[in-house]
């Protein structure tokens, strides 16, 4: 009854805070945006003068403002006021405009206004403050350059004013002294769309950010010191994170949390086995805590009337609530990033029902770094098998998370017909109902269904697989002859499967490895007496199976090639890799096969010939069948000999990987010469403008409701201008360094967004089912 009592009471004490929406830009304004920075920026403006953090202080602008011996202006007006229109025009120094910059134009923005009415009754509205994407279809951006001056009931281009690059005979109203106001008769925001169109402002703007970013360096500021300041206020909320990873750490090994004792209080040793895992946990905890130590103590048998949180309906209570709120937390991620891909895979459970897992890829900005992160989201119910069904339920289990199905912009499945049928497939259906949708089949079951097909090319390699899994499962299956084989090991043996190939690797690399010692090993066992008959004969069997030319021939051959698909398959299963990454260890791959078909097998067989003759096995010529002859005809079919036959054999099978490799990778081939030269900043310089504006709107063309395809081209030629005396090596890096430029490469950033969330491997989903 206590307990009963108890719940419920953790929601007082777990606030979950909500991130804002994200503005909706309508035609006349813009919705109501809960926007935290600048309401805190708005909220704390009336008892400061300047926004908590910035690096320059009032003193340092009133220094700079005495030199500049602006008459008529007392004190720094407009600093206190933040009205940009009462900035000295007339004598802008450096001084002064670096105190602008450490200031920040978003203490001069005044988006909220209120704006003067014209004559004609039209004013300027809030909705100018931002732009939308894709001439008004796509994302929305903030105009951080546009302010507002209430003295002057006009507006003004931050950036311009201080860095203009303007002719003398093209000077804008944005950043002369009177402002843009059309003389009180505000019309629409044309004007403004206009003016950031310009090549003049563009350069102004790129000006800005640089100064922005020398101050930075010369202040020196100390981000990991202010990462230390947020530690430390975060320290009373380690002692709750740490109990919850215990909690966590149990329900996701499915262990069982109370023991036969459910009470807090003084336990004797005899009796802490009988705790259970949780209690013991949390006593674990509090021997390195002194806050939960002493909560602990408070506590005695059976003592009532104090609240411990401890109970088993409170555990229950606690999991769920965490479950909600990482839930929440991920489906946050994803909507701040706006864009994302899904990976979908099933399997059964133990009760045989299918577990379908939904997994979506998406970036997020972490600790100034963007990050390309694959976050599990749960399992969804299907009301069937068939493409229809499943299409269905991926559809229906975005909506139960609350993702918008309309900013999926790829999808990942495996190889089953299923899924990636061309017609009426998962993935065709899903296309169709979102046309900006890239599909991408799993490349790591492609690279297995190549290496399988490879295999099957001849019966010889098919038996050399079959025996190698049969001399795993010989020792595996007795513990007296494991025990037997390592003594004379150094490497236990792997078991292979079918369908992992990294498997496969490493039992071919422990058999070629530990092979003296497998075989005399063997040999130990089918002459000893304290074996089974069975297990000698057993023993026997494999003993001729792996003492052939034609084994050690395969042996030789698949444990290098393995190796290096096994490299490419651990590889695809990174979250982080990108389908341009993807491609180029497929091709990487491919090219070395073909470079090394001859070499491979020669070697394969050569090695083959000198184990034989170390072991004494004869090299069997088998029986050429021979085709009848026509009437007439006296040419015979000259027998190969069992070396040619063998490498004839190496050859087949390597080439038939190539070829497969090849042709399950055409869809990252495809996407990859699209697209693939905006993942790489290094390749824009191998570029010409020509190529480049056919990449962008190529990518325009397909993303039409969130790029636009001018915009882009230019954002692309200004990043090579600036890539030349720096240059990021990945996409996340090259969105980091473009990401301090704001709204200046709008475009580009939201085309690596989008690139970055094409999914090349399931793997993911896989994870989810362990």
């Amino acid at each position: 009854m206590e307990d009963e009592k108890l719940a419920g009471s953790l929601e007082t004490f777990i606030v979950t805070t909500k991130k804002s929406e994200t503005c909706v830009l309508n035609e006349d304004h813009v919705s109501e945006c809960e926007d935290t920075e600048e309401e805190e920026f708005r909220s704390s403006y009336e008892s400061e003068p300047i926004t908590e953090g910035k690096e320059t202080s009032v003193q340092e602008a009133e220094e700079g403002k005495e030199e500049t011996n602006c008459d008529g202006r007392a004190g720094l007006e407009y600093i206190q006021r933040r009205d940009f229109g009462l900035i000295p025009f007339g004598h802008l120094t450096s001084d002064v405009r670096d105190a602008l910059v450490s200031i920040g134009a978003e203490n001069f923005r005044n988006s909220k206004g209120p704006f003067v009415t014209g004559s004609k009754g039209r004013k300027m509205t809030e909705a100018w403050f931002y732009r939308k994407l894709a001439d008004g279809k796509g994302e929305v951006v903030k105009r951080t350059w546009l302010l507002y001056s209430p003295s002057k009931e006009a507006a003004y281009c931050f950036c311009c004013v201080l860095f203009s690059h303007t002719p003398q005979n093209a000077i804008s109203k944005f950043e002369s002294p009177e402002g843009f106001n059309c003389g009180g008769k505000w019309k629409d925001s044309t004007s403004i769309a206009v003016h950031e169109s310009t090549t003049w402002h563009r350069k102004a703007f790129l000006a800005w950010k640089e100064a922005e970013e020398h101050l930075r360096e010369e202040k020196g500021i100390d981000k990991e010191f202010v990462r230390q300041v947020n530690a430390e206020r975060e320290k009373g909320k380690q002692i709750l994170l740490q109990i919850i990873s215990c909690i966590r750490f149990l329900a996701s090994g499915n262990l069982a949390f109370q023991g036969s004792i459910d009470y807090i209080g003084t336990v004797d040793t005899a009796d802490r086995k009988r705790e259970g895992n949780f209690m013991a946990l949390i006593r674990f905890i509090a021997d390195f805590d002194p806050v939960l130590k002493e909560h602990l103590n408070k506590h005695t048998d059976g003592a009532k009337g104090m609240a411990t949180y401890l109970s088993p309906v409170t555990q229950n209570e606690f999991i769920a609530l965490l479950a909600n709120t990482i839930r929440e937390k991920l489906v946050a991620d994803v909507k701040e990033s706006k864009y994302y891909g899904v990976m979908c895979d099933s399997t059964p459970d133990i009760s045989h029902q299918d577990q379908h897992s939904l997994v979506v890829r998406y970036v997020v900005l972490k600790e100034g770094q963007f990050v390309v992160k694959e976050t599990f989201l749960g399992y969804m119910k299907l009301g069937g098998k068939n493409a229809e069904a499943i299409e269905e339920g991926i559809r229906n289990g975005l909506e139960s998370f609350g993702l918008d199905f309309n900013n999926c912009r790829a999808v990942c499945f495996d190889n089953a017909s299923v899924m990636v049928g061309k017609h009426r497939g998962v993935q065709r259906r899903l296309c169709e109902k979102n046309s900006k949708i890239v599909f991408i089949n799993c490349n790591n079951h492609s690279l297995n269904l190549a290496g399988a097909d490879a295999v099957k090319t001849d019966v010889g390699s098919m038996t050399f697989f079959n025996v190698l899994n049969e001399v795993f499962n010989f020792f595996s299956r007795s513990t007296e002859r494991w025990d037997a084989l390592k003594k004379v090991t150094a490497i236990t043996l792997k078991s292979s499967t079918d369908t992992r190939w990294s498997s496969r690797a490493d039992a071919t690399h422990a058999l070629e490895t530990e092979l003296n010692g497998v075989l005399e090993s063997l040999e130990n066992i089918s002459s000893a007496d304290n074996f089974t008959a069975e297990s000698r004969a057993d023993s026997e069997a494999l003993l001729k199976g792996i003492l052939s030319f034609e084994f050690l021939a395969f042996l030789s051959f698949w444990t290098p090639v393995l190796r290096k698909v096994d490299i490419v398959q651990k590889r695809l299963q990174c979250p982080e890799m990108t389908f341009k990454d993807a491609h180029e260890d497929l091709e990487a791959l491919a090219t070395w096969l073909q470079e090394n078909r001859d070499n491979s097998a020669q070697e394969a067989v050569t090695k083959s010939i000198e184990l034989c003759n170390k072991w004494d096995v004869e090299i069997e010529i088998k029986r050429v069948r021979r085709k009848k002859c026509m009437p007439g005809e006296l040419a015979r079919d000259e027998p190969l000999t069992p070396h040619l036959d063998m490498k004839r054999k190496l050859l087949l099978a390597v080439d038939r990987l190539v070829v497969e490799v090849q042709s399950r990778s055409a869809r990252l081939q495809e996407i990859d010469g699209r697209f693939g030269v905006l993942l790489r900043p290094q390749e824009l310089f191998c570029k010409t403008e020509q190529e480049i504006d056919a990449v962008c709107k190529d990518m325009a063309q397909k993303y039409d409701e969130d790029i636009s395809p001018s915009e882009l081209c230019q954002e692309v030629q200004d990043l090579k201008f600036l890539l030349k005396k720096r240059t990021p090596e990945t996409a996340p890096e090259l969105l980091a360094f473009i990401d301090k430029y704001g709204e200046g490469f709008a475009n580009l950033r939201v085309a690596l967004r989008l690139l970055l969330t094409v999914g090349i491997s399931v793997a993911s989903c896989e994870r989810s089912f362990r």
